[in-house]
């Protein structure tokens, strides 16, 4: 839960990511990489957060986003393998957030 700003509740939060491209320069300059169309790619940024705002969270309602603006400073490309699991648990925060229940499944079933 978020903590009420100037008497009005937040409702949410959001992020802004300028720079995030030029993080992953350097990377990419040392180990280039072909991409095609549709390729899915996974990235990693080092941010600092340099800003927090509360913008409208709705154009005719009295209820705040907390905004952060992150400058990145670093990023690269990596495997899927690397990420997979931090990408499930935040999918699973996601779901269970949105009140989707999950089917027991045996060990044997994917």
């Amino acid at each position: 839960m978020l903590k009420p700003f100037e008497g009005r509740d937040v409702v949410r939060c959001s992020v802004r990511l300028p720079r995030a491209a030029a993080s992953l320069r350097a990377a990419l300059d040392a180990a280039p990489v072909e991409l095609h169309h549709d390729d899915v790619v996974y990235v990693l940024l080092k941010a600092t957060v340099i800003g927090v705002g509360y913008p409208k969270a709705e154009k005719d309602v009295e209820v705040l986003t907390r905004e952060y603006t992150l400058s990145a400073t670093f990023g690269t490309l990596v495997e899927e393998t690397d990420v997979s699991k931090a990408l499930d648990n935040a999918r699973r925060r996601i779901e269970d957030a949105q009140g989707v229940q999950r089917l027991p499944v045996p060990d044997d079933e994917t």
